[in-house]
């Protein structure tokens, strides 16, 4: 169910997708969604700690500790490789869900804040790495 729900809501989005429509693509039933999710918001949840669960591990091609030029590019290579589809592009899962979530959604939007976090603690711990090592300098720009 978790595999099909990050599929679906990856293509169509969150609000796009009923629990049915992922019953009935990953051949479970009711009671068992409801027994391991309690709800669509639950699913949801679980589909976001996958999310954290796989950037921490091993086993995730998007290296959150960049420490090389060539890391940043792998990193963004996994991203593209993620997005590219044959028929249609994609938007990041992670994006999109956030961008469906209704404001009275406050943890769910807090785990997505939290995973848009740490990648953006991986760029900020490279580039202050370059800055550390002289390979970047410091520019200050004033907007009019």
């Amino acid at each position: 169910m978790l595999r099909v729900a990050t599929d679906l809501f990856h293509d169509k989005g969150i609000n796009s997708v009923s629990v049915d429509e992922i019953l009935e693509k990953s051949n479970t039933g009711k009671s068992q969604f409801y027994h391991y999710f309690g709800s669509k918001e639950g699913l949801i949840e679980e589909v976001l700690n996958y999310f954290e669960e796989f950037f921490s591990s091993k086993d995730c091609p998007m290296n959150h500790d960049i420490k090389t030029w060539k890391d940043l590019d792998k990193f963004f290579q996994f991203l593209l490789d993620v997005t590219a589809d044959q028929k249609k592009p994609r938007a990041c899962p992670i994006g999109f869900i956030g961008a469906e979530l209704g404001d009275d959604q406050i943890l769910l939007k807090k785990k997505v804040k939290k995973l848009f976090d740490y990648t953006k603690s991986a760029f900020k711990n490279f580039f202050d790495l370059l800055k550390k090592k002289g390979e970047l300098k410091s520019c200050r720009r004033v907007c009019p």
